[in-house]
C-alpha cells in the first residue's frame, strides 16, 4: 500500500527536493503537496508531476487538520513572515509551529519530520530570532509527545549563488566575505534532501523520536574559496578569502535589516564547537549515507561554475 506524505513547502527548496525524491517511486508513495495558491504556476506543476494539491496556511489550524486526516508521514519546513521586526517573526513561526502540533495531535499522526536550526541563545548566549525559533518548535513538539524525526540542517551550497555570494572589488576579484576565520562548518546539498527524508519513511522505527543532522560537507572559508578558485580562474575571475571579522560585517552591512541576528549565526559558529550539544551539528558521515546522490561542495562548484560565474557578473 502506497504511503501518504503531506509536504509542507512543496514549491520551494527543502520541501521540492522531498517531492522530487517521493515522485520517483510512484508505486510507493501518494504525495500531498501543500499549497497556498493551487493555482500558481509553480502549484500546477506538481499537479503535472503527479501530486495531489492541497490546500493550507500554517496560521490557521483548522485548515491543517484536513490535510494531515489520513497521512502516514507530514514533512514540514517552516517559515517566519517578513516582517521588520526579526523577534516578532519568530513568535509567528513559533506559533506556526503550534498550530501543526494542535493538528497532528487531533489526527494522531503517525510520524512527523521537521527540518529545525540550532538553539544558538542557548549554546552561545547570542539569540539568533530565525534559528531559535525552529529549535524551540522542535522542543515543543517534543513536549507534545508527538512522533517525532527532527533534522537539523547546515548552510546549503546552493546559497553561494545567491546570499553568500563572493562580493566583487573589482574586475573579475571578489571577496568572499564570511566571517567565521579557521572554523570549519557544515554544509549540505539541499536538492538531495529528499533521498534522505524518503529513506527515514521507509525506516520509520529506526528514526522516530531521534534528532539528526544531515550534512554533506564541512570546510573552511579559506576552503571554500581555494575551491571555488580551482574552478573559476581558468574562467578568469578570482575568489579570496577577505578574512572578515564580526566587526566588519557588522559595519559593512549595519543598514540592513537583520544584521546583528546574522553576526550572532557567526558567533555560533565560531563558539559553538566548545558546546558538547555542537557535536552532532559537525557530523557528515549520516548525511552522506542517507543521500547518496548528493555532491561534495568541490563537486557541487565544479557542476555549477557556469551559474556562480554567471551569478557573479
Amino acid at each position: 500500500m502506497k504511503k501518504v506524505v503531506t509536504v509542507f513547502g512543496a514549491t520551494g527548496q527543502q520541501g521540492g527536493s522531498v517531492v522530487r525524491a517521493l515522485l520517483e517511486q510512484p508505486d510507493n508513495f501518494h504525495v500531498r503537496a501543500v499549497t497556498r495558491n493551487p493555482t500558481s504556476p509553480k502549484s500546477l506543476a506538481l499537479r503535472a508531476a503527479g501530486c495531489q494539491l492541497v490546500q493550507a496556511e500554517l496560521a490557521q489550524t483548522e485548515s491543517l487538520i484536513p490535510i494531515l486526516q489520513g497521512a502516514d508521514c507530514c514533512f514540514l519546513v517552516t517559515r517566519p513572515p517578513v516582517k521588520m521586526v526579526q523577534e516578532e517573526a519568530a513568535k509567528d513561526e513559533y506559533q506556526y509551529g503550534m498550530n501543526v502540533a494542535n493538528a497532528c495531535m487531533a489526527v494522531g499522526l503517525p510520524h512527523l519530520m521537521f527540518t529545525t536550526l540550532p538553539n544558538c541563545e542557548k549554546i552561545t548566549g547570542a539569540a539568533v530570532p530565525w534559528s531559535d525559533s525552529k529549535a524551540r518548535i522542535a522542543e515543543y513538539f517534543k513536549e507534545k509527545g508527538l512522533p517525532l524525526t527532527a533534522i537539523t540542517l547546515p548552510d546549503f551550497y546552493e546559497n553561494y549563488l545567491s546570499v553568500l555570494k563572493p562580493q566583487k572589488v573589482e574586475d573579475d576579484v571578489y571577496n568572499l566575505e564570511i566571517p567565521t576565520g579557521e572554523q570549519a562548518y557544515s554544509l549540505i546539498n539541499i536538492s538531495y534532501l529528499g533521498e534522505a527524508v524518503r529513506h527515514i519513511i521507509t525506516h520509520r522505527d529506526e528514526y522516530i523520536n531521534k534528532d539528526i543532522t544531515l550534512a554533506t560537507d564541512r570546510l573552511t572559508v579559506g576552503e571554500i574559496a581555494d575551491i571555488m578558485n580551482t574552478h573559476l580562474q581558468p574562467m578568469g575571475k578570482t575568489v579570496r578569502n577577505a578574512e572578515f571579522t564580526l566587526d566588519q560585517t557588522r559595519e559593512k552591512y549595519k543598514h540592513r535589516a537583520g544584521i546583528e541576528d546574522l553576526v550572532n549565526w557567526y558567533k555560533f559558529i565560531l563558539a559553538g564547537p566548545a558546546d558538547p550539544q555542537y557535536e552532532e551539528y559537525k557530523d557528515i558521515e549520516l548525511g552522506r549515507k542517507l543521500m547518496p546522490s548528493a555532491k561534495s561542495f568541490d563537486e557541487w562548484i565544479r557542476e555549477n561554475k557556469e551559474a556562480l560565474a554567471a551569478a557573479l557578473s
